[in-house]
């Protein structure tokens, strides 16, 4: 026998990533009660799922020639990162030695998950894991009910909730495709990476190679100082082309990219890449599924070979292990709203300012494509995402929050950081809070 379990609230957030937590705090401090579910058994996203840190960047570039970096990001999420410093999650923002955001926001994944469960229960915050959505009721220019499918494990099958107001923070707009709103298809899908955790790394060994071979590495002209603070490599070009040249080296890359990790001499490492092919989200469901089951077999098996590969090869790596690997794949882009504004490549490159803006950031464009490397563009100024670009067009109480913003391709290359998705999940809570 089937049972639902009814709930009423003001505002439903589905997605319990960075950015529907902010949004459901956003929410619920002003003033609403908020019910929030999340897919998986955790809160984070793909910073606790994919291991997706460190978080950049909640800066823009300095005011003034030499001044320090303009912070553009606060808010909900410069409290978030307040709070981790206190718990010593986080040791706040750092300059970036790579040089490629101004700021990096390094994050102990352990530390957030938990943190997240009691930020937002101490809040008021209702918390449903392990639900995702699997349908949603609505009655004219409304969404009226969004149900939860059922966890075997508890007594009852389904949880129908009957919010006023609904924010989208699943990452692929997926209340906005169960409602049968219009959405944005990627046309030209950016990699997938599995980030994986090696331990007994010799920290000091990578500092000095990198320092005698700065030829070899993407690096800011600062990097000396900043490498002594924070652990941010992206390079090795040489010794990649070399293990290429063997055939030893297991991905479609050119360099190695990893981060300092949680505790003294670990580094996660962002350096695998598996490719959907270009019609992968125009795919029938089970053409999709199959895809995605290979790529994530794919993706494993290179985790394996270049932790192994890095052990015997690259310096400063000789007595690393293998001691975590992210539980889920990091997939970069997916479906997005087809918003009241849609926000373009060419408005992030030129800086554009709007006149209801939700937030002003500032991220280069960084383009993980199949056969082409990392492809990027660099700004020169802040730029404007306007409140329209997280406003449904057909659902007069539908919100869109973090990744799920409607924007072409490019502009999403800049746009879906975790820093902006916060920001943006602040500002979808209010605009869902203000229509009640």
């Amino acid at each position: 026998m089937t049972h639902k379990a009814e709930r009423n609230c003001d505002v439903f957030v589905a997605g319990g990533g960075m950015a529907g937590c902010v949004a459901a705090l956003a929410a619920r401090r002003a003033g609403a009660s908020v019910i929030l579910a999340e897919a998986s058994g955790m809160l984070g996203g793909c910073t606790t799922l994919s291991l997706v840190q460190p978080w950049q960047s909640f800066h823009g570039p300095p005011k003034t020639e030499g001044g320090q970096p303009e912070q553009l990001i606060r808010g909900l999420a410069q409290e978030i990162v307040d709070d981790l410093i206190m718990l010593k999650g986080s040791p706040g923002h750092v300059l970036d030695p790579i040089g490629f955001a101004p700021t990096l926001t390094p994050v102990n994944t352990a530390v957030l998950a938990p943190y997240l469960v009691e930020k937002l229960i101490s809040e008021g915050v209702e918390i449903y894991l392990n639900r995702r959505a699997e349908s949603v009721g609505t009655f004219g220019d409304c969404l009226k009910s969004v149900t939860l499918s059922w966890d075997m494990r508890e007594p009852f099958a389904q949880i129908r909730v009957r919010p006023k107001a609904v924010v989208d923070a699943t990452g692929s707009a997926a209340i906005a495709r169960l409602a049968g709103e219009e959405v944005i298809i990627p046309r030209d899908p950016q990699a997938w990476t599995h980030i994986f955790v090696l331990a007994g790394v010799d920290i000091d060994a990578v500092r000095s190679y990198v320092e005698k071979h700065p030829e070899d590495f993407h690096l800011s002209s600062e990097f000396k100082q900043r490498l002594n603070k924070y652990l941010a490599v992206s390079g090795y070009f040489q010794l990649v082309r070399d293990a290429q040249g063997r055939g030893e080296f297991p991905c479609l890359r050119d360099r190695l990219l990893f981060f300092g990790g949680a505790r003294s001499g670990e580094v996660a490492v962002n350096t695998t890449r598996v490719f959907p092919p270009k019609d992968y989200f125009t795919e029938q469901t089970s053409s999709q599924f199959q895809i995605a089951a290979k790529l994530r077999v794919d993706a494993l098996q290179q985790v394996h070979a270049l932790a192994s590969w890095m052990k015997r090869r690259v310096p400063g790596f000789k007595h690393s292990e293998l001691t975590a690997v992210a539980p889920e794949i990091g997939i970069r882009e997916s479906y997005r709203i087809s918003g009241k504004q849609i926000l373009k490549g060419k408005d992030v490159l030129q800086g554009r300012t709007f006149c209801n803006p939700a937030v002003t950031v500032f991220y280069p464009i960084d383009i993980h494509l199949a056969g082409s490397g990392l492809k990027t563009r660099e700004l020169s100024r802040p730029y404007q995402i306007p409140k329209g670009t997280i406003v449904s067009r057909r659902y007069d109480n539908l919100f869109a929050a973090g990744r799920c913003l409607s924007c072409d391709s490019t502009a999403f290359a800049s746009a879906r950081v975790t820093p902006i998705a916060m920001a943006l999940g602040e500002a979808a809570g209010k605009l869902a809070t203000a229509c009640l």
